[in-house]
């Protein structure tokens, strides 16, 4: 495609050097035929006759003068006739430019319908491999199944006590009410993956959104089924189907707005399910082939139609309604067409693969208060963010939570200045001030410490020539606004460092590394663990107003360690 183009690139260059170059040829000799020479009397030249006229002169009679007014109008002539040639071969030019232009705009379009067919192609490869990936996750479950059955396994086993969280249900079961997204993990054999959590009452719902939820129109399309939408949604195949497989009460929403264009009359549209099988049946049609909600009910806006979109006519209608049948779940790919004339158009919606539980006695559920009740309520030690909720009075947040061996759970709560930080020319004392904002709020991040009460904060000061505690240039600011004079690994002890309290600093006279205050790059480190205090809510330091003085804090994150 592109050789055509630079082909015919070279093509529109060459014609227009040609006509331009013949254009100025001929202009040229036009002008030499239509010149005149003129003789003028002097020492050397023969005498003029008055009689004859002068050569070429207008209005004096003469056989040079008449033979000057002929040469005159034939040079005229032939200019007019080669501009004349010049437009016409100009006007060859832009018609040859015109065409060029038309063969790119259909090379374009060609290139585009490639493209969308190569993503449709992969799209579909992807959709059938997350169906065989489930069809082998599925007969791996069987077989282990039948290997424990056959060995005298049962549920009852150390890891069978554990509840795991198969869906929203479980989420509200354990004390967590608030909507959101949360991790489950419908099946042992496929790993968990994160859901859309609403809920109600003692009502749960598992949701699972794609790409299309949105209203979205149907493109210009003549037969049957000749547009498709590839639904990509959040989950893979597998994981969706082992919940509703799990849970048996899911549904999904769908909507076709139509004017003058058909549904089921001539199978203009449909939809595909999970396992690729062809469906011609409607939200609210109980998986009846060709119905819409409408047809079933008997009340459509044609009686002798299924659905009301089959009406076909130059109305706004609607049909629309939940696919329920579990087998068919979730919608792989919807299909649409009848839109290629003026007065046809059509916008479809999907809503989010949706299942609801009802949960009894949600208040005897336990909370899961800490990364080490994930643990040990939901049987899930990956490391990610979860949600917990140390204090009934306060709403859950998210945490970072990190598992070592098989009993070591640490709840960690990020800030925005964990990465190591410059401090700026600054005098005199604690004139730097770095406020910490944090992933929790403060009323939140205290009852995690009350709560557990082994929490810790690292904090690092690599200082040249940049003192800490000895004028009191630097210090930290507590959770409640009391300043500190104390560094990590001190203690709690006010004016000292970690090398302080080991008495092992750089200068023995000095009860931290950086008191020094020499031109050494040196460093005072180590954990804040004094819980009165915790977390850091400022940080202050000074002593950087000279070219050989300066200074980089570091600060970690909240921990609480179990």
């Amino acid at each position: 495609m592109k050789m055509n183009m630079a082909k015919l690139t070279l093509v529109i260059i060459a014609v227009l050097a040609l006509a331009v170059q013949s254009a100025f040829t001929q202009l040229q000799n036009g002008g030499g035929a239509g010149a005149v020479t003129l003789q003028c009397s002097g020492a050397g030249a023969p005498p003029v006759n008055q009689d004859r006229g002068l050569p070429g002169k207008r209005g004096i009679k003469g056989e040079r003068g008449e033979k000057g007014d002929s040469q005159s109008r034939n040079g005229e002539e032939e200019q007019q006739q080669e501009e004349r040639k010049f437009k016409k071969q100009l006007g060859f030019i832009r018609r040859e430019l015109t065409s060029g232009q038309s063969m790119t705009q259909l090379l374009q379009k060609e290139l585009n319908a490639t493209q969308h067919t190569v993503e449709t192609l992969a799209r579909m490869f992807e959709d059938y491999r997350s169906k065989s990936e489930f069809e082998l996750h599925e007969l791996t479950r069987r077989l282990g199944e039948l290997e424990a059955a056959s060995s005298g396994q049962n549920s009852g086993n150390s890891t069978g006590d554990v509840r795991k969280i198969r869906s929203c249900k479980d989420v509200l079961r354990n004390g967590n009410s608030r909507d959101g997204i949360y991790r489950i993990q419908p099946s042992d054999s496929l790993p968990p993956f994160n859901v859309n959590c609403r809920f109600s009452g003692n009502t749960a719902i598992t949701a699972i959104g794609h790409d299309t939820e949105s209203k979205t129109e149907v493109p210009v399309c003549g037969p049957p089924k000749c547009y498709q939408k590839i639904i990509n949604y959040e989950a893979t195949m597998p994981q969706m189907r082992a919940l509703i497989d799990n849970l048996g009460s899911c549904r999904q929403y769908v909507k076709y707005d139509c004017y003058g264009s058909m549904m089921f009359g001539d199978l203009d549209a449909g939809w595909q399910a999970w396992n690729g099988v062809m469906r011609h049946y409607w939200g609210g049609a109980d998986g009846r082939e060709g119905y819409c909600a409408c047809g079933v009910e008997g009340n459509c806006d044609d009686s002798s139609r299924n659905c009301n979109c089959d009406k076909n006519d130059a109305v706004w209608r609607e049909d629309s309604g939940y696919l329920d049948q579990q087998n068919d779940l979730p919608v792989a790919t919807l299909y649409f067409a009848d839109t290629d004339q003026w007065n046809e158009m059509g916008h479809h919606t999907l809503g989010q693969l949706e299942c609801i539980e009802q949960v009894e006695q949600v208040e005897t559920a336990r909370s899961i208060r800490s990364c080490s009740d994930v643990r040990e309520v939901n049987g899930n030690a990956t490391d990610g963010v979860y949600q917990v909720q140390p204090s009934d009075s306060l709403p859950p947040f998210d945490v970072h939570c990190r598992f070592s061996g098989d009993s070591t759970a640490i709840t960690s709560i990020g800030h925005d200045t964990e990465a190591e930080t410059e401090v700026p020319t600054c005098t005199p004392q604690k004139c730097y001030q770095k406020i910490i904002n944090y992933e929790a709020t403060m009323p939140q991040m205290r009852a995690l410490i009350d709560y557990l009460g082994s929490c810790r904060q690292y904090v690092k000061y690599d200082c040249y020539g940049s003192m800490m505690f000895g004028d009191l240039d630097a210090g930290w600011q507590a959770w409640n606004g009391v300043m500190r004079h104390y560094w990590g690994g001190a203690d709690g002890r006010e004016g000292y460092c970690a090398c302080g309290v080991e008495d092992n600093c750089a200068d023995r006279s000095r009860n931290c590394n950086c008191d020094k205050n020499d031109e050494v790059w040196r460093e005072d480190s180590g954990y804040l663990t004094q819980q009165n205090d915790l977390p850091v809510s400022t940080l202050y330091f000074g002593d950087t107003d000279q070219y050989n003085e300066m200074g980089r804090h570091t600060l970690g994150r909240l921990e609480c360690i179990q």
